[in-house]
């Protein structure tokens, strides 16, 4: 019996230890983003954090955006979040967005034909300021007060089902890797959770 209790101390003692050992080299591996100041990371996970949790309490999908919204303006660039999906007919809809007002564009069959083929050839991101987008869909942001974004695909039973835009209105705008690892795994769950709930 003793050395069964031996046996559980030093796996507990070494699974810590191993933990622990993980959770110094994250650290350090944030610093290099965030040298001297950890507030950075530490918003940002806790976004990541309460996107999770409200995605597992909630049925509506939509829910877990809007919840997030305020704490991603104060911690990112980010000024309004928009989530578009392809119709049978190969149109576009904007299933949500946390600015109807001034985010209400009719997708267009050109934003269709300029952003379809680059989200399935690269199944990443797009980011960017609209100087690289053409000028027959440039009005549909420059009329919303959209200068900068970035637009990430999102892949519901491993076909493309649509994307997740995020934008600031910032025409510099430098997106920073940890904001866009940030979104990738806000539409990488959310992605997860469409799945759910259109089944």
């Amino acid at each position: 019996m003793k050395i069964m209790e031996q046996l559980r101390e030093k796996l507990t003692a070494f699974s810590e230890k191993h933990v622990q050992s993980l959770v110094d080299r994250t650290k350090n591996s944030l610093k290099r983003f965030f040298p001297g100041d950890n507030s950075g990371v530490n918003a940002l996970m806790e976004i990541k954090a309460l996107f999770l949790e409200k995605l597992l309490s909630s049925s509506d999908p939509w829910e877990a955006l809007r919840t997030i919204e305020s704490p991603l303006a104060e911690s990112t660039p980010v000024k309004g979040i928009h989530c578009f999906s392809y119709k049978n007919d190969g149109s576009l809809f904007i299933e949500f967005s946390t600015d109807t007002e001034s985010f209400s564009p009719v997708l267009t069959d050109e934003f269709s034909k300029f952003f379809t083929p680059l989200l399935l050839n690269k199944k990443s991101f797009i980011s960017g300021d609209l100087s690289n987008i053409p000028s027959i869909i440039k009005h549909l942001f420059i009329n919303s007060g959209i200068d900068s974004l970035v637009i990430i695909p999102l892949f519901v039973n491993s076909s493309l089902w649509g994307g997740l835009i995020f934008n600031s209105c910032s025409s510099s705008q430098q997106w920073h890797p940890m904001e866009i690892a940030l979104f990738r795994s806000i539409s990488g769950n959310l992605a997860i959770k469409l799945e759910q709930v259109l089944d």
